[in-house]
């Protein structure tokens, strides 16, 4: 009975699901102004933060990044506009447009945004704004440094993504955790932008120590409450 009531309690204790925490891409969120591209933008929603930073980025054709650069340079970065009521981020790696861009030619490197977190999260919800062929756009997703899911579209869904709107422009997902989550598109078709995310704070495996001491006082209680008299007895004999 006492090991079906501790393990009980373990349970609950280590064991709450953390909420949902939704991440909208206004210029006012990031405390600055429209229209324009910065090197990085930073975040911080219900005690959880991210930097956002652009890149480009060379593969082999088959999802293998083979060199990743970071952007930098006046008015190119990360692009963030305020539209109708929604807000959007985006890549500036040229003047030529603000989207996050897919090329075919292997001599210009493709686009992405990376979303580095303070903490382990699982990657819950995108929503994507501006696919410019609905079915026809893709993106590709890497997680701390290892591809997982690769050009994730309608017609070719790994069992853990789904789309959640008639146009494909937003997807949820099952069981992606990590702490750096690098977006990019790798075709001449794709050609998006980011309106939302939504993560949640992925369970730690080592419990704070101000837990672990609440915890044990609680189990002495448990146990004196148990078996008052051998407790007073076991202090007599000390």
């Amino acid at each position: 009975m006492d090991a079906r009531i501790i393990t009980w309690v373990l349970f609950t204790v280590f064991s709450t699901p953390s909420s949902a925490t939704l991440m909208q891409f206004y210029a006012s969120h990031f405390n600055v102004e429209a229209d324009k591209s910065y090197e990085n933008l930073s975040l911080t929603v219900e005690g959880i933060s991210v930097n956002i930073s652009a890149y480009t980025i060379s593969n082999d054709g088959n999802g293998t990044i083979l060199d990743l650069t970071k952007v930098t340079g006046q008015n190119l970065g990360v692009y963030v506009d305020d539209k109708d009521t929604d807000g959007y981020i985006g890549v500036k790696s040229d003047n030529k447009t603000t989207n996050l861009n897919g090329v075919d030619n292997a001599s210009e490197p493709d686009e992405g945004l990376l979303f580095e977190f303070d903490q382990p999260v699982f990657l819950d919800f995108i929503d994507f704004d501006f696919f410019t062929d609905l079915k026809n756009d893709s993106f590709n997703l890497t997680v701390d440094g290892v591809n997982r899911l690769l050009d994730i579209n309608a017609n070719q869904l790994a069992s853990n993504v789904q789309p959640a709107s008639k146009d494909f422009g937003e997807y949820t997902f099952t069981g992606i955790s990590g702490t750096r989550f690098l977006i990019w598109g790798d075709e001449g078709k794709d050609d998006f932008r980011i309106d939302r995310i939504r993560v949640t704070l992925a369970p730690t495996s080592v419990p704070e120590p101000s837990i672990l001491i609440l915890f044990s006082i609680g189990l002495f209680g448990f146990a004196y409450i148990r078996h008052p008299k051998q407790v007073k007895a076991s202090r007599k004999n000390e």
